[in-house]
Parts: structure tokens; sequence; C-alpha cells
């Protein structure tokens, strides 16, 4: 109404002022008290001091004399935005608050939905850096501590558009105390190249984002995937049953689509995790040869670079075929000749450096045949390169087991012995030794090689229906339950020493020299005290409505059954005594299973806790594989497979205290 009138009319500054208070004039009080602060720079803005002077307005001004350069531009628009991000962080949680009600419930209602109906319905929209809030609001804290309660494991929401225009995220992780949980990792890349694939069907950026997922996680520092990848197999557990996406035409269109578009997660995802895993066994773990290093570099190419390529691998088998064929040619002309006595074959002189040799030939063979089907997985099919790679490194490592003691034992001279010895492990290690001496930048073939795959499995994938790739995940890829428990509201991160964030495993035990005190060890392998089976907690009493609860009593069960129990200690900062809160008529949380520890921090209480695991063994063992988590000792395995353990069923009496439980270990075959 105004501005008609504005337009319109022909006033003065001074005669407009007039008549917008003759306006306001009606209003109530409140209403004229709320545009008070306008009135007073309309006046200040619009007016000159004197009456006299009250026919211009001071805004009539010449303003491209004073008309700011480039640079004071972009310093003022970058200055201004900082000044206003706080505002507009509210109004962008809210709006995914809105988008996030609005799927889960969608994907609630659908028949074969894998979120449950109560979590789905209780939302808890918090993230302290944004909305600066140290308690919950009544109706989220009846979420966290009513219909999700019992639900710690990790999930994602994966958006269409950047609904945190700060920090540009697309992906958001939703734990038991916030659906939007502060997160270091990033996950974009993931959301960008499934949206590519999926809704625009832009397969280049779809391939850009594939490759640049890739490469991020060969890069990465190790604790920084790691995080990534428990977030990311939680989420994939059971077939992407704990992913949500966003219903928009640019995401996922249709709420029934939501279980089709998870599998198709998965299988995407699967081309990923399969890289990781060749990258893994290949660099991490030094598993690259000639044979290997040269299908890397022959792979998909042709020409003269394929056949210079594969003349190194000739040159290889050639001189180990020639030293092993000379090998067995002495022992039979030896024979032949009859130059020994059977009875005395062995020379006692001799019997130790053949004993030791025979040892260490085991030791060399037994990697390779263990490793024979991960490397029959890495060239996908039998050819020529793999036979020559199986003859080299598993039967000439068999053939030198069993050729060595009888050749060592032949031998007139020690030096003879030695020589023969060392002779036979180098047979075994020509094909490992050449891409040194040939200059070869293992890291780099490699990952080059593995991005090559991946684009062309992904060429193979794109495009698939939904029932073929239902079919394809249901039997090419493993359905693995595993979970990612924030039992704190706790960031996820790697390892950040400047946050006093450590993402590592963490053994419990006893220390018996003091009074049977509990240890919690950081580890870089998983060791058996790492391994539990149980862990049941209260937090404290202390600020009930907090966002960030402490625990103020943890007990930890090992697989092995040995118990441990920490409970807060702390001094009144009053009275100077020592006090516990351990919140002995609380309610207790428990979780079971096979549980791995991978970050804590306590002081007076327990600060931050975080705990990955599956349900079962198998799971268990299934989700380190697949993933490529932390290495296992190889006790842990055998204490896996060998045991099933069964969580006990444990019921919660109406005063919050839990009842008693038993625990059963059935053997396995």
């Amino acid at each position: 109404k105004w501005l008609e009138t504005f337009m319109k009319g022909s006033w003065k500054p001074a005669s407009a002022i007039d008549w917008i208070q003759n306006e306001v004039g009606d209003w109530t009080m409140a209403e004229r008290t709320r545009i008070k602060p306008l009135l007073n720079w309309l006046r200040a803005a619009s007016v000159q001091k004197s009456p006299e002077q009250r026919t211009t307005s001071a805004l009539a001004f010449q303003w491209d004399v004073i008309q700011p350069d480039t640079e004071f531009n972009e310093w003022s628009t970058l200055r201004l935005k900082r000044l206003l991000r706080s505002w507009r962080k509210p109004l962008v949680l809210k709006q995914y608050e809105q988008h996030l009600k609005r799927d889960a419930a969608a994907d609630a209602a659908v028949g074969d939905s894998s979120v449950e109906d109560a979590y789905a319905g209780a939302h808890v929209f918090l993230h302290p850096e944004e909305t600066r809030r140290d308690n919950y609001t009544l109706d989220e804290l009846e979420n966290v501590e009513g219909k999700r309660s019992e639900d710690f494991s990790s999930r994602l929401y994966i958006t269409a558009l950047n609904v945190n225009h700060v920090k540009d995220r697309s992906v958001f992780l939703r734990t038991r105390f916030s659906d939007n949980a502060e997160m270091t990792s990033n996950l974009n890349m993931v959301r960008d190249y499934f949206k590519a694939t999926v809704s625009t069907k832009n397969y280049t950026s779809a391939k850009v984002a594939l490759t640049e997922l890739l490469t991020s996680f060969f890069m990465m520092d190790q604790t920084h995937y790691l995080t990534a990848a428990c977030i990311l197999a939680s989420s994939l557990s059971n077939h992407g049953e704990k992913t949500l996406f966003e219903i928009n035409k640019a995401m996922v269109k249709r709420a029934n689509d939501l279980p089709a578009e998870r599998r198709r997660l998965v299988l995407l995802m699967d081309i990923v995790f399969s890289k990781v895993s060749h990258k893994r066994f290949l660099v991490d773990r030094g598993g690259s040869n000639i044979y290997r290093l040269v299908h890397c570099l022959t792979t998909g190419t042709s020409g003269q670079q394929k056949y210079s390529s594969l003349l190194y691998c000739i040159f290889a088998i050639s001189l180990q075929l020639c030293l092993l064929a000379y090998v067995f040619l002495e022992i039979g002309t030896i024979i032949e000749r009859g130059e020994i006595d059977f009875l005395d074959i062995y020379q006692y002189r001799m019997l130790p450096l053949a004993v030791i040799s025979f040892f260490f030939s085991v030791m060399l063979a037994y990697p390779a045949v263990k490793n024979a089907v991960e490397v029959y997985k890495f060239y996908e099919s039998i050819s020529i390169l793999w036979i020559i790679d199986f003859f080299a490194n598993v039967m000439v490592p068999i053939l030198i087991v069993l050729s060595g003691f009888f050749i060592i034992s032949l031998a007139d001279t020690y030096i003879e012995a030695v020589l023969n010895s060392t002779a036979l492990f180098f047979i075994a290690e020509i094909d490992d030794i050449l891409p040194h001496l040939l200059g070869m930048d293992a890291l780099s073939i490699v990952q080059d090689y593995l991005v090559d795959k991946a684009l062309h499995e992904y060429d193979s994938v794109r495009k698939l229906s939904n029932e073929e790739i239902q079919e394809r995940v249901e039997h090419n890829i493993p359905k693995i339950d595993f979970s990612d428990y924030f039992l704190t509201n706790s960031k996820e991160s790697g390892a950040c020493y400047e946050d006093n964030i450590v993402f590592q495993p963490f053994e419990v035990t006893k220390d018996d020299d003091v009074d049977g005190e509990t240890q919690l060890a950081i580890k870089n392998v998983v060791t058996i005290g790492c391994i539990l089976k149980r862990i049941d907690w209260r937090y404290t009493t202390g600020f009930p409505n907090t966002t960030k609860p402490r625990i103020g009593y943890l007990r930890l069960v090992r697989w092995d059954g040995q118990v441990v129990e920490i409970k807060h200690r702390g001094i009144d900062d009053r009275s100077g005594n020592e006090f516990t809160d351990s919140n002995e008529n609380g309610r207790e949380y428990s979780i079971s299973g096979v549980l791995l520890i991978t970050h804590f921090r306590m002081a007076d209480s327990v600060l931050h806790l975080r705990v990955c695991g599956s349900k079962t063994p198998k799971d268990f063992l299934d989700a380190f594989q697949y993933y490529s988590l932390w290495n296992l000792k190889h006790e842990v395995k055998s204490m896996l497979l060998n045991k099933t353990y069964k969580p006990a069923k444990r019921k919660v009496t109406p005063h919050g205290k839990p009842s008693t439980y038993t625990s059963e270990f059935q053997g396995e075959a």
C-alpha cells in the first residue's frame, strides 16, 4: 500500500514523513514500537538537518563519485557473509528438518521399508556448532530418551541440494543424539556419484566423482579412511537399510523407489571398496610383483608398450624355470651316478642349516598359497599371466621346500651349503625384486589401473534395470550386518590430535601389577583384548538435558569372558571430597555382539565413546575384509570362528534397573 502511494505521489521528504506518521497513528502501541526503528532510520536518511532544507533527500546523492573499487567490494561482501552467517543457519536447519521429516515418514510408509517407524518419526535436529545450544528441547529430549533410545547405530541421509550453505554439505550423519551430527568425513562425493548416475544421468560427472572418491580413499590418511569406511559400512549394512535419500526429482523421485535405489548405491559402492581392497593387498601389504604390475600396465592397452612390458614377465619366468630346472637336474645327476648311499644321505654336519632353511622355505611358500584366492580375484579370470604368476608364486615355493632340504644336505662343504640355500631362496624372489630393479612405481601403476578398472566396471552397471541390480546384489555382494555406534554425542573424525581424537582399536585389560586396575591401550591391530561381546552403561545424573551426556558407569565384557568396570570418580569443587556419579538407579543401556572400541576419552567420567561391531562373528569378519578395516591378529580370527556367541535376552525392570543375564557359547565345527 505504501509503495503504491509513494510511486504515485509527488511529495517532498517532509510531507512523506508526515503522511507516514498519520498512517501509523491508528496502529496499536506494539505495532508502533516495532516500526519505530525503521521510521527513525527513514528520518535520518531522507531528511536534511534544518527545517529550511527539508525539500530534498539525503539519499538523492551522486553516489558514483564515491563508488568503491572491485577489491573493496570483494572484501565487504566476504565480511558481510561472515557477519550474517549465524543468522542464516537456523533457516538452513529448518529446511533440513522439513525435508527429513517428509522423507523419513514416506520411507516408513513403504511396505519394504528398512527404517523402523519409531526411529523415522523421532527427529532430533541438533548441531551444537550451528545452534549454540547446550540442552535439548523437551520434544528432542523425548525423542532421544524415548522413541529412539535403544538405537545407537549411525545412519546417513543423502540430500539432493547442499542444505548447509556454509559447509556445502549434502550428506548428513544421523546418530541417536542428532540428525545433524558433527562430522569431518566429506562424503559429498558419494552423493555426487549416486546423483549423477540415478537422477541426472550425467555419466561424465559420475565418472569424475568416482575417480575423485577412489583417489581420495587411496591417498588419505589411514585413520581418516577408516572412520569414513565405518560410517559407510554402517549405512550400507544389510544392503543399505540405514541409508535414507531425499525424495526429490533431483535425487529419488518416489518413496517406493527407495529399496531399489539403496541396492543401486550398494552396487556402486562395491566398485569402490573392491578397488580399495586390491590396493591394500598390492601396495599396503606388498603383494605386487612383476607379473601383477605388468597385468596393470597391459590391461586395455595394445601395441609396442604391451609387448615390451610382457618381455619382463618372459624374462622373469624363464630365469626362475631355468634355475629350478638346474636344481632338479643336479639332484637327478647325483642319483643317476649312484654316488649316494640312501642310508647315509643326510650329512649331520649340514643338518642344522638344512632344517632352518626348510622352515624358512615354508614361511616363503605359506603367504603365496594363502593369498592364491585373492590373487585370482585380482586377475578375475584364467589368463596367461595368472598361470605364470600361480606357477612362480605357488608351485615354485612348494618345489623349493621339497628340494631344498635334500640339496642342502648333499653339500660337500659348508660354503657350498650356504650358497645352495641362498640360491634356492633367490629363485622365489626374482619376480618380487625385478620391479625395483626396473624402477617401477608400484603405487602409481596400481592406482591408475584400479581407477581405469573401476570406470570400466561402472560402464557395465550404470544402466542396469532394478531387477538386474537386485539379482547382482543378492548373488555377488555379501549382506553384512555392521554398525558404527556413537554412545556419546562425539565428533566423527579420524585422528586429530588438536581435538584430542584418536581413532584406533582399544585393548581392554586389567593390570594385575596395580591391583587389577582397568587399562585401555591403543593398538594398531585388533588383538584378543580388543574384542568385546557386551557393553553396559549409564549416563551421569548431572545436567540431564545436556546435548553431550557423559557416561558415569561403564561395564565391558570381553569375548573371553573377562569383565571390567569403569565408574565416575571426581572431587567436589566446594567440599574437596571425592564423589562418584555412577547413577545407580538410572536407566541402563546395553549393546551386544562382536564389538570393538574405536574412540575413547575419559576425565572424571567417560566423555567420548565410539564403538563398531556386528551381531555375529561371521558378519564382523566379513565387514573387516570387505571394507578394508583394521588388520586382525590370527588368534582373533581363530577365536571368533571357533565360537558362536548368542546375545543374552535381557529385560529392563520398571525402575530402569537391568535384570540378570546369561551368555551362551556354542561350539562350531
